[in-house]
């Protein structure tokens, strides 16, 4: 539901923060393009990358592990290197589902790939 901007007097101008009701939601970003958030991958993937998301270790196998590991690096080999320093491969490889990998791979993206400018 959008709301009409309402006009205040006061020293400057104002419009109201729009409300959210779904998953989604848009971010203005300051090189003037318009950037849509996942918010429920973004923070399922938030979640994997710091550690506060339990994996599940049952199904792991080699094969899987070995492809993760390819695939995290590869994930790794993008971010910023300072984050690259922290981001623990061996702890992630062969526990994610595509869910959950795809999830992290979307919050990188999000976070470290794409930053916002300052």
């Amino acid at each position: 539901m959008l709301l009409p901007a309402m006009r205040v007097s006061g020293s400057g101008s104002y419009a109201p923060q729009p409300t959210h009701s779904g998953p989604e939601y848009q971010s203005q970003r300051q090189d003037s393009t318009t950037m849509v958030v996942d918010r429920e991958r973004y923070h399922l993937g938030q979640k994997i990358y710091t550690g506060k998301f339990k994996l599940n270790s049952d199904k792991i196998t080699e094969k899987r592990i070995k492809r993760q590991t390819k695939l995290l690096n590869r994930l790794k080999s993008g971010l910023p290197e300072e984050v690259a320093k922290g981001f623990d491969v061996k702890r992630l490889a062969g526990k994610l589902n595509n869910m959950q990998f795809w999830s992290l791979k979307y919050y990188l993206d999000v976070r470290y790939v794409y930053p916002l400018k300052s």
